[in-house]
C-alpha cells in the first residue's frame, strides 16, 4: 500500500473537530470480494440501484467502495452505523446528511446539521474531505496525457490561464491544465454547483514550481476576499488534489489534515477513527 504520510493512531471526534479539515485518501483497489459484500450492505436502495446500473466493473467498484467507505468515515465521526445514514442532494447532486431531527427546534442541536463533506474519486484513490460549518469541496485526478488539451482549454480555461499552458511543453502543459481543473471543480463543487458552471468564471493565478506534497494554498484575490480558500497538493507522483473550503476568518487558513486508509480497515475496526495514516499537518 502506498504510504502518503506517517502513522499515528488519533482523529479527533466531530465534537473536537473545530476549524480542522480532515482529508481521507482511501484505495480503491485494495478490497477483496468480501469487502466489497460487506461494503455493498450498508448502502441504501436508492445507492445500490444507481451500483446496479453501472456496466463497467472499473466503476461499479469505484462507485461501490467511495459510497461505502464514505458511510463508513462518516459514520465514524457521527458514532452512527454506516447502514443508518441518510443523505440528501442539492439541485447539481452535491450529497449532504440529512437531519436526524427534522424541526427547528433540533436543527441546531444535531452534529448531522454542521458536518459538510465532499467526495472524488479517480484511478486508484477515492479523497472524503469533511469539515464543521464551513462549505467544502474536494478533486483528485490521474495525471495523464490530454489528447484534446487544446480544446479543453478552450472550454475550460480563460485566456491568460490558457496561454500559459500553451507555453509550456507537452509533459507540463498537461500538468499546468489538472493543477487548474481541480481546483476549480473544487470550488464549484463547494458552491453546490458542480460543472454546471462554466469553469472559465474562475480564474486561478498559480505559482510556478513544484507542486507541494501537502496542501498549500493556491487562491485568487477575488475568492480570497469572499473567504475561500483553495488548497493543491500531490499526495503521491502520479495525483494531484484540490480542496476549497469557506471560512469566516477571510486571513485564516484552517488547519488541515491528511489521513490514509484503507476501505479493509473501514470494515474490519470497530473504531473507523483509530485506523488513518496521518501526514504532518498543512503549514499556516
Amino acid at each position: 500500500m502506498a504510504q502518503f504520510g506517517s502513522t499515528d493512531t488519533s482523529v479527533s471526534p466531530i465534537s473536537d473537530l473545530g476549524g480542522v479539515v480532515h482529508v481521507w485518501i482511501i484505495s480503491l483497489t485494495e478490497v477483496s470480494s468480501a469487502d466489497l459484500e460487506a461494503l455493498a450492505k450498508c448502502l441504501s436502495a436508492s445507492e445500490r440501484g444507481k451500483l446496479q446500473r453501472l456496466s463497467r466493473p472499473a466503476g461499479r467498484q469505484a462507485f461501490l467502495v467511495s459510497r461505502g467507505a464514505l458511510r463508513h468515515v462518516l459514520g465514524g465521526y457521527l458514532q452512527q452505523p454506516p447502514k443508518a445514514l441518510d443523505f440528501t442532494y442539492g439541485p447539481q447532486g452535491k450529497p449532504a446528511l440529512k437531519l436526524k431531527h427534522p424541526t427547528a427546534q433540533h436543527q441546531n442541536d444535531s452534529p448531522w446539521c454542521s458536518l459538510e463533506f465532499n467526495l472524488s474519486h479517480s484511478g486508484d484513490w477515492v479523497v472524503i474531505a469533511l469539515c464543521q460549518g464551513r462549505s467544502i469541496g474536494v478533486d483528485i485526478e490521474l495525471i495523464r496525457l490530454l489528447s484534446q488539451l487544446p480544446s479543453l482549454c478552450q472550454r475550460c480555461l480563460t485566456p491568460a490561464e490558457t496561454a500559459t499552458v500553451q507555453g509550456l511543453e507537452p509533459t507540463q502543459a498537461n500538468l499546468r491544465f489538472l493543477q487548474y481543473w481541480t481546483g476549480k471543480e473544487a470550488y464549484l463543487k463547494a458552491l453546490g454547483l458542480g460543472l454546471t458552471a462554466s469553469m472559465t468564471s474562475v480564474e486561478l493565478a498559480i505559482p510556478p514550481g513544484a507542486i507541494a506534497l501537502q496542501p498549500a494554498p493556491i487562491t485568487p484575490e477575488p475568492l480570497h476576499d469572499q473567504g475561500w480558500h483553495i488548497y493543491q497538493w500531490q499526495p503521491s507522483p502520479e495525483y494531484i488534489a484540490a480542496i476549497a473550503v469557506q471560512t469566516s476568518a477571510l486571513t485564516t487558513h484552517p488547519q488541515i489534515q491528511l489521513y490514509q486508509t484503507t476501505a479493509r480497515q473501514l470494515i474490519h475496526s470497530d473504531d473507523p477513527l483509530s485506523i488513518g495514516f496521518p501526514a504532518p499537518e498543512c503549514p499556516t
